[in-house]
């Protein structure tokens, strides 16, 4: 095996290694906005209809309008409330 692909080879397993000792929330750090929002954004029923909360604090009846929502949040600038 030539000097270059075992080099490549080693690299590989080292690559293979530091995902498996990954800790969580290195997994997290990594996500995109659409793969974190959904983990923000949560159900509840009210009056026998699905709710769904964005943590923006806005409310929505679809599932898929409170993500956007989310995502578009996350996506903003932190500004402290006085």
């Amino acid at each position: 095996m030539a000097k270059l692909e075992q080099t490549q080879e080693m690299a590989w397993h080292r690559n293979q290694y530091v995902r498996w000792i990954m800790r969580n929330i290195d997994r997290i750090r990594v996500m995109s906005l659409e793969e974190i929002a959904p983990y923000f954004v949560h159900r509840t029923i009210i009056n026998k209809s699905e709710v769904w909360y964005s943590p923006s604090g806005y409310t929505f009846s679809n599932k898929d309008a409170a993500i956007d929502n989310c995502i578009h949040w996350l996506d903003k600038e932190y500004h402290k409330e006085k």
